[in-house]
Formats: C-alpha cells, sequence, structure tokens
C-alpha cells in the first residue's frame, strides 16, 4: 500500500491496524505491550481507534512493546556520508540548504531591443 495518495488520518489508522497485527500475532495482550514498551494503555487504545494523534516517543515505544523496533532502520537510511568517485573520498551533505536567489526577470528583453 502507497502511502503517497493518502491524508495523514489514514496514514495514522493503517499504522495503527499493522501495530495491533503484530502485537495480535505475537499473542500480546494490549496491557503486556504496553508495560513492556512504557506507553499507557489509553494511548494504544487511542491511537488504534484514530481518536488522537501519538508522539514519535510512543509510536517508537509501541514497536518496542512488541518487540519490533529494529523495523525502524528501513524508515531512513544511516546519516553517514557517501563515498564520490569523482572526488575519490567520502562526502558529507552540506549543513545547510540556502534558498535559491530571485535572478531578476528578463521577460522585457526582445532581440533588436539593445536601444
Amino acid at each position: 500500500m502507497s502511502f503517497a495518495h493518502q491524508t495523514d488520518a489514514e496514514i495514522l489508522r493503517e499504522l495503527a491496524a499493522r501495530i495491533d497485527h503484530l502485537r495480535r500475532q505475537k499473542a500480546y495482550t494490549d496491557k503486556e505491550t504496553c508495560e513492556r514498551g512504557g506507553v499507557s494503555v489509553r494511548t494504544l487504545v487511542a491511537f488504534r481507534r484514530s481518536n488522537k494523534d501519538i508522539t514519535l516517543s510512543s509510536f517508537i515505544r509501541l514497536l518496542r512493546g512488541i518487540g519490533e523496533l529494529e523495523r525502524l532502520e528501513g524508515l531512513l537510511p544511516p546519516a553517514e556520508p557517501v563515498f564520490s568517485p569523482a572526488q575519490q573520498r567520502f562526502v558529507e551533505p552540506p549543513k545547510r540548504i540556502r534558498g535559491k536567489s530571485a535572478t531578476p526577470a528578463d521577460d522585457d528583453f526582445q532581440w533588436g531591443d539593445e536601444t
């Protein structure tokens, strides 16, 4: 399932369903999951019912509670320098990305109008 065309609420519902599926697959109760992860049962139930947006910290705790914390590794690549064959060394991305400066519009220019 692609999240690209879903609303935030739809994505949260899907994530809650996936967490619940993994929890049931491992035969953990809500209480066991929450105790292992250090989050309240109320938070888990509200997340499952889409009544409440949970924090990233709570989401991590839920993953820890069902023993699936390593799944976060696949979310984003590690922040490591990348080897550049052209420069023959590892290159860090720039620390700061500046916006493009506005260039004057040449819309008024016409050929032969140099005078």
